[in-house]
């Protein structure tokens, strides 16, 4: 499996089976999936929205992510998808994160219920990125990333002229 994989245990603890290196600044190349059960207490777990929230490790800026039901299920498991952005690998260290689950509902007398499930939370460690690479400020290496990427695509871009023309 290709994915940090964190399950949700019925005691609301949080078990990272399948720890994948996260590295600091990376940015959509890896995800990490929560697995949880499809009830819990008889509550349908696919009818909530949950949110994962976090604290970064350097900053103790906090943030929350909305977490993404996928259509297929994982060995029986709900699987919510969270693709890693630069806003969660920003910084190196142990993130802090949790997981709340919202639904509501209607009781027998047809009155609103809210329903709230809170996980404890879940260290995710983000490794740092090798000396060098702190000597470039964030806003030059944000500027040669995109730069890298340019050229990519531009090559990209020749192959299929290159490849149309030979076809002609």
């Amino acid at each position: 499996m290709d994915n940090y994989v964190i399950i949700v245990e019925d005691d609301n603890s949080l078990y990272g089976s399948c720890k994948k290196r996260i590295m600091e600044k990376e940015k959509l190349v890896n995800k990490i999936w929560f697995l949880v059960a499809p009830y819990y207490n008889g509550f349908d777990m696919s009818q909530c929205t949950v949110t994962m929230r976090y604290l970064r490790p350097i900053s103790k800026e906090f943030e929350i992510e909305t977490l993404k039901l996928a259509e297929d299920t994982y060995e029986g498991y709900l699987k919510y998808v969270l693709p890693i952005d630069t806003t969660l690998s920003k910084e190196r260290g142990d993130v802090e994160l949790n997981l709340t689950f919202t639904m509501l509902d209607v009781d027998d007398d047809g009155n609103p219920v809210q329903r709230v499930r809170k996980t404890e939370n879940h260290i995710l460690k983000i490794t740092p990125l090798p000396n060098w690479d702190s000597v470039i400020p964030d806003s030059a290496l944000a500027a040669l990333d995109q730069r890298i990427i340019a050229l990519d695509l531009q090559q990209k871009n020749t192959k299929k002229t290159i490849n149309m023309v030979q076809l002609h």
